[in-house]
């Protein structure tokens, strides 16, 4: 059985989501609290396996309560956004920063029956994973320490290069910590797939801007990439890249992911070849393994994060299964990998450089 903790100021919605999550047998809510004060203190009386919280509260607001949790008895967090209202999804992902597993819209009662029944299962086979990482690998508020000092070295402009990378599930924050490693501004332009909410993008980008000082741009159109920023696929559209340009791209959802890495990491293939960089990243399924191979194939580096700094091994794990990668990286290693990439001269297509 796995345990849940609901936190959120209104009884209503509680009351939604003890029925939406009791549904399933092996879940049982064996407390509520209506602000982030209670749910310190029953989060410490409980030790529950999971938490399910609001941002905004009365009292103590989510990020504060997330703070006080992964201070006194660390416990996977799902932060639940009644909106996708930007400034909301920004303290969402504030609260993701802090410690918090992953930021979720709140199901909607109101939305179609068949709607509303998948984002529900969603949601439950979500904390299903995270009870289950949680006990496997225990819990200590994210994602581990760096080990060595960042490299910080900035490189030559390489306009010519492209970094290209791919999220899912703790993707936010291993980003968040990635980005901050890498100097700025960035030597080439950089392409980024993240699985997220919909609704949810445009909070998640003015976040890490914040947070990191790289230049994040949501892709709407056609955009000619330059340098030092950073191109976000858009809510519900694939990603590629043609002509040196970032170009959003219709289709039918690829490996049920829509952006999906596989789509970028094939464009970007066939556009840079030995020129790129990809980067697999935590996250669940196996998104990114094919394109991943496809960039090896053109002689591109492939770093892919392993398991130890990952949250979720999914892509990462199927990534190298298929023999995509060419280095297996620790999170606090990854930003001096890349660099090292960008200043090697390209090698063609079947060259090594002994490094793989």
């Amino acid at each position: 059985m796995i345990r849940l903790l609901l936190v959120d100021d209104s009884r209503l919605v509680r009351t939604v989501l003890r029925d939406l999550l009791e549904a399933d047998p092996e879940l049982e809510v064996v407390a509520e609290a209506e602000n982030g004060l209670e749910a310190v203190e029953r989060c410490e009386a409980l030790r529950p396996d999971v938490v399910i919280m609001d941002v905004q509260m009365p009292v103590m607001g989510g990020l504060e309560a997330v703070e006080r949790i992964m201070a006194r008895c660390p416990t996977p967090v799902i932060i639940l956004s009644a909106t996708v209202n930007p400034g909301e999804v920004q303290s969402a992902f504030r609260a993701v920063r802090a410690g918090a597993f992953e930021a979720l819209p709140k199901p909607d009662a109101s939305a179609g029956p068949d709607t509303y029944a998948s984002v529900a299962e969603d949601l439950r086979s979500r904390i299903k994973l995270y009870a289950r990482v949680a006990r496997r690998r225990g819990w200590a508020s994210g994602i581990p320490a760096e080990r060595r000092p960042v490299a910080r070295a900035r490189i030559s402009a390489r306009p010519d290069r492209l970094l290209a990378l791919a999220a899912s599930t703790g993707g936010p924050r291993t980003i968040q910590r990635l980005f901050h490693d890498l100097p700025r501004p960035f030597p080439c332009p950089v392409v980024l797939v993240q699985h997220i909410s919909l609704g949810f993008t445009r909070g998640f980008a003015g976040w890490l801007e914040r947070e990191t000082g790289h230049p994040i741009r949501v892709v709407e159109g056609p955009v000619h990439m330059e340098p030092g920023t950073v191109y976000l696929a858009d809510d519900g559209t694939h990603l590629g890249v043609r002509a040196g340009r970032a170009v959003p791209r219709e289709g039918p959802p690829v490996n049920a992911c829509r952006p999906s890495a596989d789509v970028l990491f094939e464009s970007v293939a066939r556009e840079y070849g030995p020129r790129a960089v990809g980067v697999v990243l935590t996250g669940m399924g196996r998104d990114g393994a094919r394109g991943a191979l496809a960039l090896r194939r053109a002689g591109a580096k492939v770093l892919v994060q392993d398991e130890e700094s990952s949250v979720i091994y999914g892509m990462p794990k199927a990534a190298i299964d298929a023999g995509a990668a060419t280095r297996v990286v620790g999170l606090g290693d990854m930003a001096r990998e890349i660099l090292e990439a960008l200043d090697r001269d390209p090698k063609p297509p079947g060259v090594t450089d002994g490094s793989a």
